[in-house]
């Protein structure tokens, strides 16, 4: 009866959770409008285009609430463990859409940490085995493997918007940043959102996290009106990502990297899995 529930609810609440709070958005509270009122001092807001990573990554999530009804996906582990983490992470994304839109800045940086939270719950319980990268989504082509791309880009944007949201409620309580330039300060939250983004690539082992970066950093370059500063640090930063990412993007992709082949070596001594079970 639990499990019924919660493949209903797996199901029901993503579309829910992604479209109602943007239909019921009035025009001025549009999460973009709301930014462009309250926070043109703000230097980290990359350049509009960047939101379009959106797309993709509720994509994965909705395909992974489809999921849940079809028979060959849904009676799997790794579907089934990412049921209750995902309900609670799109419960989460519609509260910080509402309180956004209701001006309540600081609530939404309670929320959005929240978010990050359970997005990083919900990828470990999908993408990870025992603690550990899953070996099966490293190699082929499945739809977990796909589904995985999206729930990484998902941690890492989340971890550079919570970042973003830190600034933003600072902004709005009218700190002086200790009497910092805003383009000082905007480059001191680059760093700290680089050295999250670091720890995060490499603990969760996932290139989708360095390639968001890439993405949003170049768009934070291409920012209207961005001081000299901010775009020499935030192009360094994405360099950096690159470099994090290519490597491992190469095997990612053609699932015949090193890293790929060590998982698949360190998981020999593993009970043997059927050919159906990566999906």
């Amino acid at each position: 009866m639990r499990s019924t529930l919660l493949k209903l609810l797996a199901l029901i609440i993503p579309p829910l959770a992604i479209g109602l709070p943007q239909l019921a958005a009035a025009p001025d509270r549009s999460v973009g409008a709301i930014s462009d009122r309250f926070f043109e001092e703000v230097l980290l807001i990359p350049a509009g285009y960047a939101f379009a990573v959106w797309g993709f990554i509720y994509t994965g999530i909705l395909a992974l609430a489809v999921a849940q009804i079809v028979p060959r996906f849904a009676t799997r582990e790794r579907y089934a463990a990412a049921r209750l983490p995902l309900i609670i992470n799109m419960l989460f994304n519609a509260a910080w859409l509402l309180v956004w839109q209701s001006l309540l800045f600081g609530w939404a940086l309670v929320v959005i940490v929240g978010q990050l939270t359970s997005a990083l719950w919900l990828y470990r319980a999908f993408a990870t085995r025992d603690g550990v990268p899953a070996p099966e989504l490293r190699e082929g082509w499945t739809l977990a493997r796909v589904i995985r791309w999206p729930l990484g880009t998902y941690c890492g944007w989340l971890t550079l918007a919570t970042v973003l949201n830190a600034s933003s409620v600072l902004v709005v309580a009218g700190w002086d940043a200790w009497g910092l330039s805003a383009a000082t300060w905007a480059v001191i939250m680059l760093l700290a959102a680089a050295l999250i983004g670091v720890a995060l690539r490499v603990g969760l082992d996932e290139p989708a996290v360095a390639l968001v970066f890439v993405w949003a950093l170049i768009a934070v370059v291409l920012a209207e009106g961005q001081p000299a500063s901010v775009q020499g640090v935030a192009g360094g930063l994405a360099l950096l990502f690159l470099i994090l990412a290519l490597p491992a993007a190469r095997g990612w992709i053609a699932g015949s990297g090193r890293s790929e082949r060590q998982h698949t070596e360190a998981s020999a001594s593993l009970p043997v899995v059927t050919e159906a079970d990566p999906v």
